[in-house]
Order: C-alpha cells, then sequence, then structure tokens
C-alpha cells in the first residue's frame, strides 16, 4: 500500500513539472532567453573571427572587448526600464514588456547596420555598431531578468532559470555556429544580416508573453540623473587618453582604477570604524551595501576583492585570442563554428552541472580550488594547439572541449561562491557589485591581451595568461584555511541573535 502511495506522489510531481513545462509562460521564457543569448557571441568570440579574418591586427582586436562594458555597466540605466514608460506599448502589452520589445528591435538593428559594414575600410563604423548592439543587449538583459522574477511563482523560479538558461544556450549556438556557417558559404555581410532577422523574430514574443505585475512609474522629474553622471567622465578619460596618451598610460590609469576597491575597502577599516559602526552608512546606496561586507568580513574582504577580480581573469583575459588563434592556424570558420558552438557549448554545460556537483560533494571552498587548477590547465592546452602543424578537427574539440568544460566549472563555483558572500537583506545590490567587479576587472586587462600576444606569440602568451590562474588559486586554497565563508556565517549569526535578544 505504502508503495502505490509513494508511486502516486511520483506520478503528481511528473504531471505537476509537464504542467508548468507546457505553460505559456515556460514557453515564453524559452524564447526570451534564445533572444538574449544571441547578441552577446557577435560582439565578442564571432566579432574577433570577423577581424581576424580580414586581417586586423591583434592588438585591435583585443581592445574590442571594451565594448562588453556595458553588461558591466547596466546597473546605471537600469532603473529606467522600472520608471519610464513606453508610449502606447506600456498600455497594451505592459511597460516590462514593451521595453523587451524596444531592446529587442535596437538589438536586431544594431545587427543589421553591422552587417553593412567593413572592418576592412572602417573599424570606427563596426565599433560604433558594436557599442549598440551590447547596449541594446544588456538593456534586453535588464529586461528579461525582471520579467522572469515578476512572472514566477515562488515554486516556478527555479524552472524558469533552468528554461532560461537553455534558451539562452540556444542563442549562443545560433550566434557562433550560424554565422560562421553562413560566413563560410555567403559572406560575413549576409550572416548578420541573417541574425538580424532572427532576433527580429523575437519581437514577436512580448506580445504573446504573460504581463506581470508592475510597480508605478515615477515622473522623469523624480528620477536622480545623478546616477548616470559616471558615464561622462568614463567617456572623457578615454577620448583624454585617447587623444594624448599611449596603451601604456591607459594600462596604468586600469590598474590604477581596479585598484579603487582595495583602496576604499582599506581606509574604511582604518579609518572608518565609527562609521562602520553606525546605522547611517547603511542607508547610503551602494556604499552602505559594500560597508555591509566590511562589517561582516573585516579584512578577510581584502581576499574576498582579490578572489572575485581575479577568479576568471586567466579566461577573460587569454578568450579574446582564442579565435583570432583558430583562423591563423588555418581552420576553416564552418569547422569553427560546429565545435565551438554545438559541441563546445554542450560542454560548457556539462562542466557547470559538474561544478555544481562538486559543490555539494566536496564543499564550495574545495571546488573553487578545483576550478581554478582547471583553468590553468587549459589555459596551456591552448599554448599546445598554437605549435600544431596541420589544423586537425580533432585538436581544436580536445582544446575547446577542455577549456568550456573548465570555464563552466569555475563559472558555477565562482557564482555560487558570490551568491554565499551577499547578505540577504542586500542581495541584489551586493552580488550585483561583485558581478561587476569579476566582468570589469576581467575585460579591462583583456582589452591588452592582443598587443600582449603580438610582443611575445601565441604560444607564450597562452603560457603566461594560464600563469594568471596561479594567484588566485593561491587565494582560494587561503579562503578555504581561514574558513573564508564561516567567518560572514558567523557574523551574520551574532547580529541575528543580538538583535533578538
Amino acid at each position: 500500500m505504502s508503495g502505490q502511495i509513494t508511486l502516486l506522489k511520483k506520478l503528481d510531481e511528473v504531471f505537476l513539472i509537464s504542467e508548468i513545462f507546457a505553460s505559456r509562460k515556460m514557453a515564453a521564457m524559452l524564447a526570451l532567453g534564445f533572444s538574449a543569448g544571441l547578441p552577446i557571441m557577435l560582439v565578442y568570440t564571432t566579432l574577433s573571427a570577423w577581424l581576424r579574418d580580414v586581417g586586423v591586427s591583434r592588438t585591435t582586436i583585443g581592445f574590442f572587448i571594451w565594448v562588453s562594458f556595458a553588461y558591466s555597466l547596466k546597473f546605471l540605466w537600469a532603473p529606467l526600464t522600472d520608471r519610464v514608460r513606453i508610449p502606447f506599448l506600456a498600455e497594451k502589452i505592459g511597460n516590462r514588456l514593451a521595453w523587451t520589445f524596444v531592446a529587442i528591435i535596437g538589438v536586431s538593428t544594431s545587427m543589421l547596420a553591422m552587417g553593412f559594414q567593413d572592418p576592412a575600410i572602417s573599424l570606427r563604423n563596426v565599433a560604433i555598431c558594436a557599442i549598440a548592439i551590447a547596449f541594446f543587449s544588456a538593456t534586453l538583459d535588464i529586461c528579461i531578468d525582471a520579467w522572469r522574477v515578476d512572472a514566477g511563482e515562488d515554486k516556478e523560479q527555479a524552472t524558469l532559470a533552468a528554461v532560461y538558461q537553455l534558451g539562452y544556450r540556444f542563442g549562443m549556438i545560433m550566434a557562433i555556429s550560424g554565422v560562421l556557417w553562413v560566413a563560410q558559404v555567403t559572406s560575413w555581410h549576409v550572416a548578420y544580416w541573417s541574425v538580424a532577422g532572427i532576433a527580429l523574430l523575437g519581437a514577436i514574443t512580448p506580445f504573446w508573453a504573460s504581463r506581470t505585475p508592475e510597480p508605478k512609474a515615477k515622473p522623469l522629474k523624480e528620477i536622480k540623473w545623478s546616477r548616470f553622471a559616471i558615464i561622462i567622465p568614463i567617456i572623457g578619460i578615454v577620448l583624454l587618453f585617447k587623444q594624448y596618451a599611449d596603451i601604456s598610460d591607459l594600462l596604468y590609469l586600469i590598474l590604477f582604477v581596479l585598484s579603487l576597491p582595495f583602496l576604499f575597502a582599506s581606509g574604511l577599516l582604518i579609518w572608518g570604524r565609527e562609521a562602520l559602526a553606525s546605522t547611517a552608512i547603511y542607508d547610503m546606496p551602494i556604499i552602505g551595501d559594500f560597508a555591509d561586507i566590511l562589517r561582516r568580513y573585516g579584512w578577510l574582504t581584502l581576499l574576498i576583492l582579490f578572489i572575485v577580480m581575479t577568479y576568471r581573469l586567466s579566461d577573460y583575459t587569454m578568450g579574446v585570442m582564442a579565435m583570432p588563434l583558430y583562423i591563423d592556424i588555418g581552420y576553416d570558420k564552418g569547422t569553427i563554428g560546429q565545435v565551438k558552438g554545438a559541441f563546445g557549448i554542450v560542454m560548457l554545460m556539462i562542466g557547470a552541472f559538474g561544478g555544481g556537483w562538486s559543490a555539494v560533494k566536496f564543499g564550495l571552498p574545495k571546488t573553487l580550488i578545483i576550478g581554478a587548477f582547471l583553468t590553468i590547465i587549459t589555459n596551456l592546452a591552448f599554448a599546445w594547439l598554437a605549435q600544431v602543424q596541420q589544423p586537425l578537427t580533432h585538436y581544436l574539440m580536445v582544446t575547446i572541449g577542455a577549456d568550456n568544460l573548465a570555464a563552466g566549472f569555475a563559472g558555477t563555483a565562482i557564482i555560487a561562491f558570490m551568491s554565499l558572500l551577499t547578505n540577504k537583506d542586500f542581495t541584489a545590490t551586493q552580488y550585483a557589485v561583485f558581478s561587476s567587479l569579476v566582468a570589469f576587472s576581467g575585460k579591462s586587462l583583456a582589452g591588452f591581451s592582443g598587443a600582449l600576444a603580438d610582443m611575445i606569440d601565441y604560444q607564450n602568451f597562452f603560457v603566461l595568461t594560464a600563469l594568471f590562474g596561479i594567484p588566485s588559486l593561491i587565494a582560494v586554497i587561503a579562503a578555504w584555511r581561514v574558513n573564508l565563508l564561516g567567518h560572514g556565517k558567523s557574523k551574520d549569526t551574532d547580529d541575528t541573535q543580538a538583535s533578538q535578544s
């Protein structure tokens, strides 16, 4: 009898899961995930292949990764999607989906414009189109993430996230395998026009997706526009150095900017003890949330910052030069697309699930150590590929497979690490700070990867980027030895007990 009851419960669970996945909400999530995953590779991997295919220098290709800073700075304009209503569309389909529609149209239009460019004639126009794709793509990420949270009940959030990831990976496969295959049989122009048409089809989704409850939009005069003023000095600095300085000066500036979180944390810990003890600082946006990390972890915050900013540094630095390496060895675009697209993303997903299993089985600290070690080893695989004489497909599969497996594993590890570091009272902002530091530090230095590859050749370049992973390996071992995560949790527990007493 008990066996029959257990069987009935299992059947009920199966029917519940089937009902969830068969819903219009999940279908919309799959389609929106595809739309979100499509453009990011067009300003990263695929664009690098096009630039190298027409003879653009590796130094210049490296600098192109800076167009993806839009994904690191999207929190600056995210409030606009909550507070500014899109005329007419907001009344018809809801403001959240109206913004999604506008973002998809922007992505498609930017891709179409990119198809009319020729990097051999005007790199400036290509850069402008790439920035536009990245900007609208980052805006689309904002809208879809918000829709996913608003549309799903608590019990649906994990399923929605899984469906979103599935659609996102399909979009990435299309942006790599599909675009490279079309470019191989026709041209790069036709490839970008084709993917622009596919992106445009995604604009239909907001009109049949589930409309969600939304916060009341504030008038423009109530929005604190000062938060967007940070964009002005960023643009000014870039233009200033472009006009009057050389690459080494720009590198020093970036290194100084990357040191600011450490200087700020050290300053508060040394001179700001009273500020950290008061409640006033925690009412300040961003700074207050960052101060909470200092309060919980103290001097270990510097170790946290170092891990967050260096854990993916090796991958980010070498990643821009991977596609130029394939082209220079002699692999055709169709082969690269098949291996890096479908096969590579499957290996990425296996690595991601492997990282999750390892965290459950061995614990997160050991998983971080394994991920850092795998990153170093797989970077050396590129150094091996750089010295092969014949462009054999199985060489490419071994290198890309190993790299994506490690990237998926390490990506899961660092995401879990950053998630556990956050205080649930400040989850959104603290996680945004951590994820922005990961992307900003990696992409800042990755801009110089092409210049470095030109100086020391591919093989030595990939050996050097592998060595970039050693500091983070040492840091995560140190974090394991001092029980870093336990320090923050014990502090939270103490505060909770104090408040209850």
